[in-house]
């Protein structure tokens, strides 16, 4: 089976997974957010670090922007 061709053109796609590496500025993959939760517990917390220290959440936007290279990722 072929996949239809297409860009992604004003398509937002929200991968939720381990973050994005921004040492590779790509303006289509806006900021994002982490979800925390403090030492010791208690309620999870939003966070502005999005930086993908695992790689897993890098790949998958990449394979995103692949299939859809106009595509914008969250």
């Amino acid at each position: 089976m072929r996949l239809p061709e297409g860009t992604g053109r004003g398509v937002r796609v929200g991968v939720v997974d381990s973050g994005w590496d921004r040492a590779l500025a790509d303006p289509r993959v806006r900021p994002g957010v982490a979800i925390v939760v403090p030492e010791g517990g208690g309620a999870p917390e939003l966070s502005d670090d999005d930086h993908d220290r695992m790689g897993h959440g890098t790949a998958c936007a990449d394979l995103v922007l692949r299939v859809s290279p106009e595509a914008e990722v969250v």
